[in-house]
């Protein structure tokens, strides 16, 4: 410290550094303070009861560091004192901000964390040596004046151009200057096609040259989004945390299931969903607002924008849309004949490169009876039935079918068949981490969708987690689960009535959210 201080000194009354001098004088001398109260509380605290002693320690190493880098920067600017007095500006500064003070636990405070962050200099001067007593005796109060922001990603992924932070590299115990990623395409073995550039509307609506227009829409995607939506999700949204204060909160309960229903609604009942494609377009913008007028009149919505996305829809060749309105011809030509509409789910093209299907894999309108075993993995939308039907989460068209705002070309989702480049089957987790991720040469249509992101997120969750289900209910004897269930628990049990013996599904232990895993992780917890 001497160094600078004779320095700073020196030249306290020279013209051009007259403004940074004073408030590097002010940084130092808290620095200083700062390493007395640290010295001081390790000497006065016995070992046996302090549990962070060595985090104390390494930040005393941290200001032998640090005038050791202050020694070098006035040896090398000598002749340059605003260079010098510049450069180790910024050297207390970063400094000052991870030197802050840390609180020696005894064993009863061992569980508790007390964060003090100080936001400007005098904040620090105001802790000196007096009050180290108060401080080691009484844990000082946490006041969060400043946000915590990593920044934008600086890094860019060599295989797939994903946009990444530092913090996200592979080995996270040692700094390097060319990090590795994998969670984004496993270092090039993902390869799935890239979405295409936004239409020109909803670009507009996403960008800040719309004004309050693109502000209202982007606080209602949610229901605009609803009323193009040829599925329904199926969960129950909790939208009374949203009554407080905070950012908005996307939170569902249930089990994630999309619906879909007939191409024509009952008798009486208004259009709905896919239906509104079909039935009735003359009012097709007078119906898709009612959809969201239930309780009343909603003057969040705006026509005109109803309008052009019904416009936009039709005009970039989505191939689900251009198959409704087909439906929607055939039941003006003849609304009597009853007929179905067929959307496949396989696909002859390879899903690393193609994510359109071609004119073959399109719907298609059946006439007559349908052969269930047939079509068993295809989506069949019936021409008139009660109540709605479920579709599977691995049809290609699972996600543009409920986000048509967010797939507004129809693009195929996750589908079975797509392998990774070493020939191994690609996972639904595998590909949405892929997906969910920011690149340069991507249509960002996903990623700007605000409220309809954290929905599009919070299915893709339910979604994976339903996969992972699905294998560890197929995939019982590969986790002897004969050993501990069913049968043999009924044997111990002494269980005659044969009615009592059920087939349950055993989760593993390594599930996350599974309660072998929460008694594991009490069991640790007790014994630490």
């Amino acid at each position: 410290m001497e160094f600078i201080y004779s320095t700073v000194e020196e030249n306290s009354n020279s013209r051009n550094i007259s403004i940074q001098v004073p408030h590097l004088q002010r940084q130092i001398s808290a620095l200083a303070r700062q390493e007395r109260i640290l010295k001081m509380r390790l000497r006065n605290h016995p070992r046996g009861i302090n549990y962070n002693i060595r985090h104390i320690r390494k930040k005393i190493c941290k200001l032998a560091r640090f005038k050791r880098k202050v020694t070098i920067i006035q040896t090398r600017f000598k002749e340059d004192l605003h260079q010098c007095i510049c450069t180790v500006q910024r050297i207390v500064k970063y400094y000052r901000d991870t030197m802050l003070p840390v609180n020696l636990q005894t064993a009863a405070e061992s569980h508790q964390r007390y964060d003090i962050i100080e936001n400007d200099t005098t904040s620090m001067e105001a802790t000196s040596s007096r009050h180290a007593n108060k401080i080691n005796s009484h844990p000082q109060t946490v006041v969060r004046t400043k946000p915590w922001n990593f920044g934008p990603p600086t890094y860019i992924c060599t295989y797939c151009g994903a946009m990444l932070w530092y913090g996200e590299r592979i080995q996270k115990s040692r700094n390097t200057s060319k990090p590795k990623f994998t969670f984004c395409c496993m270092e090039g073995r993902v390869q799935i096609p890239l979405l295409r550039k936004p239409p020109a509307l909803l670009d507009y609506l996403h960008s800040s040259e719309s004004g309050q227009k693109g502000i209202k829409f982007m606080e209602n995607i949610r229901a605009y989004n609803c009323m193009f939506a040829i599925t329904s999700l199926g969960v129950r949204v909790n939208s009374a945390i949203n009554k407080t204060r905070g950012p908005y909160v996307f939170r569902v309960s249930g089990v994630n299931i999309h619906f879909i229903g007939s191409l024509v609604p009952e008798k009486g009942e208004k259009p709905k969903y896919a239906q509104l494609y079909i039935y009735d377009t003359t009012n097709e913008v007078r119906n898709r607002i009612g959809t969201m007028q239930k309780n009343g009149p909603n003057a969040a919505i705006d026509e005109e924008i109803v309008t052009q996305l019904s416009h936009m829809l039709d005009q970039t060749n989505n191939h689900l849309v251009k198959s409704f309105r087909q439906a929607r011809d055939r039941y003006n030509t003849d609304s009597e004949t009853s007929f179905h509409l067929r959307i496949p789910s396989s696909r002859a093209q390879d899903g690393r490169q193609y994510d359109m299907p071609t004119s073959s894999e399109i719907a298609g309108l059946i006439v007559g009876d349908v052969d269930k075993k047939r079509y068993e993995r295809d989506v069949i939308v019936h021409h008139r039935i009660h109540g709605p039907q479920q579709i599977s989460d691995l049809h290609p068209s699972y996600m543009a079918m409920t986000y048509p705002l967010i797939h507004p070309y129809g693009e195929d989702g996750y589908r079975l068949g797509i392998t990774l480049r070493d020939g191994k089957n690609l996972s639904m987790c595998q590909y949405y981490c892929f997906r969910l991720q920011q690149r340069l040469n991507e249509g960002h249509t996903l990623l700007r969708s605000g409220r309809l992101l954290q929905q599009y997120i919070v299915d893709c969750y339910m979604t994976i987690e339903e996969e992972r289900f699905r294998w560890i209910r197929l995939n019982q004897k590969k986790l002897r689960s004969d050993l501990y269930s069913g049968l043999m628990d009924a044997v111990h049990r002494g269980d005659s009535d044969c009615a009592k013996v059920g087939k349950s599904i055993i989760l593993p232990s390594s599930h996350t959210g599974g309660p072998r895993t929460f008694w594991k992780s009490d069991c640790k917890f007790i014994h630490n």
